[in-house]
């Protein structure tokens, strides 16, 4: 069990492939992805 009661982790570990694309969209200047 973790100490987290909150199991941020879980949160950052599904977040991992979105947060790349998102940023590379901003730098791009237009939404690429729905």
């Amino acid at each position: 069990m973790t100490d987290d009661p909150f199991d941020l982790d879980r949160f950052v570990r599904a977040q991992q492939g979105v947060h790349d694309v998102a940023l590379d969209e901003l730098h791009r200047g237009r939404k690429s992805t729905r």
